[in-house]
């Protein structure tokens, strides 16, 4: 446990070194490595998804309404 604790901390360090003779921070680098344009696809589709759906079941109780006053 203590060895692979100790790996870890000489990963970050390795992996920050770098970073401090840049201009770039940590953060910088989470955010370029995150691909926005899937993420936004991603919830773009799942809003309309579920907007959908949820005309589809007022449509279905609209109907039932309908039918049941004929």
């Amino acid at each position: 446990m203590k060895k692979a604790a100790s790996t870890i901390a000489a990963l970050t360090l390795a992996s920050l070194a770098p970073q401090a003779m840049a201009d770039t921070t940590t953060i910088d680098s989470i955010f370029a490595a995150v691909d926005l344009s899937t993420v936004t696809a991603f919830i773009g589709t799942t809003g309309v998804v579920i907007v959908g759906i949820a005309l589809a079941v007022k449509g279905i109780s609209l109907a039932k309404r309908l039918v049941s006053r004929a």
